[in-house]
């Protein structure tokens, strides 16, 4: 990593999620299963719920927070505060979600989750993506994704870009009216954008994912030790290593930063992970 890189927290297990929420760092310990806030150099629990396993986070449009449950397979709203307001496991249609993974919001107020599906690299594609509305109602969007991760919206917000993770690619999606999506489409391989790495195993793949401001997207690659970094036409940029194997996200702060999550070793307990800020202009490596 960078030697611009400051570390930040390295007493979290299982470290995710990263957003810059209402000036201040907001990222989950799913093994602990909290939401926590880092401001002033201090960080505290905001929410806590056995069972849930919160994995991502988005802005709510009443300045609280959407929390993809990967263990409760729930989409959580909560309060600024942390007061939970809902807790929905089902959409609208009576549908299950399983494996809710990660979050991002629409200029709408709407806010698109992934629902991984059965992780198992033998299993079929069950993965699907669901758009909540501003008032809380929860649609099917897409389906039959290989284990849908981390996603961002691309071209202004006419375009959802999905890591298939256990296929190690990215599927993109026209957006619609009402928060509906096309069909998808391939976005990129990850083998395309960087040479795998030796230590490459069945669960490496595409993590979290998000567009920082010079419209650079940045992919965690899971298991690679490393963000794989291209513009939004997929063309390769380069890539930023990170000191611990499993990448799970990163989200940018309004002065440029990076903040990347990771954990050194995803496979068994206890988790140990750290968050990293990135100072702006950090070098990529070229592929």
């Amino acid at each position: 990593m960078s030697p611009s890189a400051t570390l930040l927290d390295d007493d979290v297990q299982f470290p995710e999620g990263p957003l810059w929420h209402e000036g201040r760092l907001v990222y989950v310990d799913f093994d602990r299963q909290q939401v926590l806030a880092h401001e002033g150099g201090r960080k505290r629990v905001l929410w806590q719920k056995a069972g849930t396993g919160p994995c991502g986070l988005a802005p709510a449009p009443d300045g609280g927070l959407i929390v993809a449950c990967y263990d409760g397979n729930a989409v959580a709203h909560l309060a600024a505060d942390g007061r939970l307001l809902d807790y929905a496991q089902r959409d609208a249609s009576g549908q299950a979600m399983v494996g809710c993974n990660d979050a991002v919001a629409d200029a709408a107020g709407g806010v698109y989750v992934t629902a991984s599906g059965v992780g198992d690299p033998a299993a079929p594609a069950t993965g699907k993506v669901f758009y909540r509305a501003p008032d809380g109602r929860l649609t099917e969007v897409a389906a039959g994704l290989h284990y849908a991760n981390g996603l961002a919206l691309l071209d202004g917000g006419r375009m959802l870009v999905v890591s298939e993770h256990l296929s190690r690619r990215l599927t993109a999606f026209a957006v619609q009216k009402d928060g509906r999506l096309g069909p998808g489409r391939p976005f990129c391989r990850l083998d395309d954008l960087a040479k795998p790495v030796p230590e490459t195993d069945a669960w490496t793949g595409g993590d979290g994912i998000e567009l920082d401001a010079r419209g650079r997207l940045h992919i965690c690659e899971y298991g690679a030790a490393r963000m794989l970094v291209c513009d939004e036409e997929a063309k390769p940029l380069g890539t930023v290593g990170v000191p611990a194997r499993h990448v799970t996200n990163v989200a940018f702060g309004p002065d440029g930063a990076a903040y990347v999550t990771a954990v050194f070793d995803g496979l068994k307990p206890p988790f140990k992970g750290a968050v990293w800020r990135l100072a702006p202009g950090y070098p990529l490596a070229r592929t």
